[in-house]
């Protein structure tokens, strides 16, 4: 049967039971009722409720025997108090008051297997002896009651009460071989496998509360819903342990929070019990001493399982699940990796320090001195360091084991970094000779030619010889001025004084190919005009050396917030933005401010090169 079909049958069943469990529980308790109590409607109102809850949370389980067993425990917890309701009615005859009579039995048996059922499913690892060891328990047990010997049946209770522990000796056991998410789903399983033992211990302690204040009527209450409490509870941790998406019971948090409940529960419920069996036989304050110090010991003992908990849980899954959660942080790898690092340990002033090359640096990029007691990370030596404030921290750091997957990418962004840095220190440095160079030679010669084609034209009596002469002068000059920028990194004067309009005009004039400019008229940022320069003449410098082009045109347009770089050539197109250096460089250039290059063929021939750049 399909998880469909499931779903629509545990349906259909919770929609025919619920108006027959309503009728049921309606039904008027008589006081003197052969079933020797009296249980408020309100009470047999949650019990039914809380059944058909658990029916209906039985058809979202993937797993075909999880749901069966869980479909059990709904509809037996459903069917309960309308069976007690109806004995006390004297509804049903005999039938129903022996089903009334042993109603609690199913309920208890599929909340010991339940737990069992889902470890099982979570780990891959077979738990089929344990569940037969636990339902034979319970057949025994029964059998054993039914015979009504007192000596058997009093040792049937014991083993009864005894079997509630198989279930935590058959998941425990399997945490410490699991990792990650799995290690927590099987520690919900284990949780929701300790639950009954909660409701047995409940189960003693009302049992000398009615002996010894005669609160028979309330502590049948109270145990209902105990049953019932239990009941919903292995369903909620099993249903969330064996979802396929985690849910919010896999945060370390909310395990800790729940086990810190289970913990607290106990420790009350054994100091209660020790305070009433202690009151049997010494007087009211001695056994109000005796409840404080049981309290006390059971209280150290549940901190110190605490503790071993918050150890158990694999912090590496904590980390990865916390890092999944910001999202993309391309750039900010070792901030995320640290903001992580100081939410699952609590420590604010936790720092982490990554070494690229021989060198440390903090999450920021600022060089570091680690002290001598960094917890290393990371292969032999430490790829990276982590620095607690609190030494006790540090364990649990080192807890992680294998850092692989979560440190990497934090090496990798800290070597970029250096690398990229001392890639532009080399650059500043190579721009900084070349502009020497420049400046003690080719400009110097260049200049000196200049000065000597001005002193020879002025000797020139033809108006026409002497202005060709002053308009070379000046095309030197501007020669030099720009050769000079570009090799100091910088725009040419052009371009930061009068613009990206301008810039162009100026670069195009002698290029007799150039037919046709649509140039803007307002200024954008220095980046942009930047950017859309260089686009612009690389693509005219490539469609001039390489494609053979006779007319080429240039258009920059601004649509919105986007301003878009055309040049547009005849030539023989077939441009590849893999091949050749000019294109990569357009290329890598445009990326980095951001922007969208497109490379096309014109039609009918030629090649048209396209540069989105944001400029809003």
């Amino acid at each position: 049967m399909s998880n469909r079909s499931w779903r629509t049958a545990i349906w259909c069943v919770a929609a025919v039971v619920t108006p027959a469990a309503i009728w049921a529980i309606a039904l008027p308790w008589p006081a003197d009722s052969d079933l020797g109590f009296v249980l408020p409607v309100p009470v047999l109102a949650v019990m039914a409720l809380s059944g058909a809850g658990i029916l209906l949370l039985a058809g979202g389980q993937s797993s075909a025997g999880l749901r069966a067993t869980m479909a059990i425990l709904g509809l037996t917890l459903l069917a309960y108090p309308c069976l007690l309701a109806m004995s006390a009615a004297s509804r049903g005859g005999p039938l129903v008051a022996g089903a009334a009579f042993a109603g609690h039995l199913i309920p208890l048996t599929m909340v010991s297997v339940i737990p069992v059922l889902a470890v099982s499913v979570v780990t891959a690892r077979s738990r089929r002896g344990w569940i037969a060891a636990i339902l034979l328990v319970t057949a025994v047990t029964t059998v054993v009651d039914i015979t009504g010997v007192r000596v058997l049946t009093v040792l049937a209770s014991v083993v009864r009460m005894s079997g509630f522990v198989l279930p935590i000796a058959a998941t425990w056991p399997l945490v410490r071989n699991t990792a990650a998410d799995m290690r927590r789903r099987a520690i919900v399983c284990g949780m929701a496998s300790v639950v009954p033992v909660l409701v047995i211990m409940l189960c003693a302690m009302l049992g000398f509360a009615e002996d010894a204040l005669g609160i028979g009527g309330a502590a049948v209450s109270v145990l209902m819903l105990g049953l019932t409490g239990c009941a919903v509870a292995i369903a909620g941790l099993t249903w969330g342990a064996t979802r396929q998406r985690p849910t919010w019971l896999m945060r370390r948090s909310a395990i800790l929070w729940m086990l810190a409940g289970v913990l607290a529960v106990v420790t009350l419920i054994l100091a209660a019990g020790g305070v009433l069996v202690a009151s049997a036989f010494v007087r009211a304050p001695v056994a109000m001493l005796v409840g404080v110090l049981l309290t006390g010991a059971v209280g150290l003992v549940s901190v110190r399982l605490h503790h071993w908990a918050g150890r158990l849980i694999d912090p590496r899954a904590e980390i990865e699940t916390e890092l999944a959660g910001l999202g993309e942080v391309s750039g900010h790898r070792r901030m995320a990796l640290q903001q992580v690092l100081r939410k699952v340990t609590g420590d604010p002033s936790l720092s982490l320090a990554v070494r690229a090359d021989d060198t440390w640096l903090d999450a920021d990029g600022n060089p570091i001195s680690p002290p001598a007691d960094a917890v290393p990370l990371g292969r032999a030596g430490g790829d990276a360091l982590v620095i607690c404030s609190r030494p006790e921290l540090s364990g649990r750091i080192a807890r992680v084991g294998d850092w692989g997957s979560l440190l990497d990418p934090a090496v990798m962004e800290a070597v970029v970094e250096q690398e990229a840095a001392r890639a532009d220190r080399a650059a500043a440095a190579e721009r900084s000779r070349i502009s020497r160079d420049l400046h003690d030679g080719v400009q110097a010669h260049l200049l000196g030619i200049a000065l000597n084609l001005q002193l020879s034209g002025r000797g020139l009596e033809e108006p026409g010889a002497r202005l060709l002469v002053e308009e070379t002068v000046v095309g030197l000059r501007d020669a030099v001025s720009q050769v000079r920028a570009l090799a100091e990194g910088g725009a040419p004067t052009v371009l930061v004084t009068d613009g990206l309009g301008a810039a162009l005009a100026h670069l195009v004039r002698p290029l007799d190919v150039v037919t046709q400019t649509r140039l803007p008229e307002r200024r954008h940022s220095a980046e942009v005009e930047e950017t859309a320069f260089f686009v612009a003449s690389e693509a005219i410098a490539n469609a001039v050396k390489h494609a053979g082009a006779d007319h080429i045109e240039i258009a920059v347009e601004e649509t919105g917030s986007v301003l878009t770089v055309i040049v547009t050539d005849d030539g023989v197109g077939g441009a590849d933005l893999r091949l050749g250096t000019g294109l990569r460089g357009i290329t890598e250039r445009v990326a980095a401010f951001g922007g969208l290059l497109v490379v096309r063929e014109a039609r009918p021939r030629g090649t048209v090169v396209e540069a989105s750049l944001p400029c809003g």
